[in-house]
């Protein structure tokens, strides 16, 4: 399982070598979600209905996965420059 610190660091790994500027904002905001929400789900919905919050949390994390394996498979994939030039951004 990745933490947020870990997504931050793949977030910025992924940009240097050229991956899409939107997956990585998006994981770097997602990133940011993951403490806050590991923080406050004990104040959400307390007693019965707190199922509801354990289920966010545990999708909250599903979705890190997600975004942490789209963000590797993005940084692998050769782009149009990359093609070109032979070598990835950040490589010499």
């Amino acid at each position: 399982m990745c933490s947020w610190g870990s997504l931050w660091a793949l977030a910025a790994l992924a940009a240097r070598v050229g991956a899409a500027p939107g997956l990585v904002g998006v994981t770097v905001l997602w990133g940011l979600a993951i403490p806050i929400i590991g923080v406050k789900q004990d104040l959400w919905l307390v007693g019965s209905a707190h199922w509801i919050t354990k289920v966010v949390h545990l999708l909250t994390g599903v979705g890190a996965e997600g975004l942490a394996e789209r963000l590797a498979a993005s940084s692998r994939r050769p782009t149009a420059a990359t093609q070109r030039t032979g070598h990835r951004a950040g490589t010499a």
